[in-house]
């Protein structure tokens, strides 16, 4: 069981988290916060990221890509993981030469744009969507924010074309890594948590991610989601993908 924080039932489809902020102890004893709020908007229907795979040659579960990360970010106790998971996202971008955001700001902005009234501390957490929201209204994402329909898609569009900030009920099986470097989906769900996509790996079968809880937890602050879990948490609307994409 989680140490050091609140445990909250499972979530009903299309209803946001509760609003407290939970905080989990890993096997190291070090304390994190979580802060991922998912809320249903029909919206994002008409921005699929399918329409943004790129070509692919052959079968792409066969394929095997990895970009590279910007500095592992550490969020401490905070429910900042949203503003953390797009800051990684953009200080991983190839063509990111100057500093990125400060994730605090993003995620107290996205507070002010998601679709929970309130904000700190009479609400903790935020979502995906209102993440990108505030990096539109900073500036640091210029087009669109597309979405993934389903885990096939997923792992076509980072095969393709680049990370993806992911927001996922967080279990507590996935506190830590295994000796494999996976997370496992175990155990009572926690809560909800944002983090990045930087990768697929055809051997492992998985989703390469990265944490916001600093490099002593998981391998260096990234860990494995296996495809076959991330297909499982998008089929009981566990979990969320988005990507910035420029316009056409």
């Amino acid at each position: 069981m989680a140490g050091g924080g609140q445990l909250t039932a499972p979530v009903p489809t299309g209803i946001a988290s509760p609003n407290n902020a939970v905080v989990i102890t890993d096997p190291s004893g070090e304390a994190h916060g979580l802060g991922h709020v998912h809320t249903y908007d029909a919206g994002d229907f008409q921005y699929p990221m399918s329409a943004h795979i790129g070509e692919i040659d052959g079968d792409p579960m066969t394929q095997t890509q990895v970009y590279s990360l910007g500095p592992i970010l550490n969020q401490h106790q905070t429910q900042s993981c949203v503003g953390h998971g797009w800051t990684l996202f953009l200080t991983s971008a190839p063509r990111v030469t100057r500093p990125g955001p400060d994730p605090y700001r993003i995620y107290h902005e996205a507070q002010q744009l998601d679709d929970t009234p309130g904000e700190e501390p009479t609400y903790y957490g935020t979502s995906v969507r209102a993440g990108a929201k505030a990096m539109q209204n900073d500036g640091w994402i210029a087009g669109d924010y597309v979405w993934a329909e389903d885990v096939r898609v997923l792992w076509k569009f980072v095969l393709t074309r680049g990370p993806v900030v992911l927001g996922a009920d967080w279990y507590e099986g996935m506190n830590r890594v295994d000796r494999n470097g996976f997370v496992n989906i175990s155990g009572g769900r926690i809560g909800g948590h944002c983090f990045l996509c930087y990768g697929v790996s055809a051997d492992d079968r998985a989703f390469l991610c990265a944490n916001s809880w600093g490099t002593d937890w998981g391998r260096g602050g990234t860990f494995l989601l296996r495809y076959d879990d991330a297909r499982q948490l998008f089929f009981q609307q566990g979990l969320v993908a988005c990507s910035a994409v420029e316009n056409a």
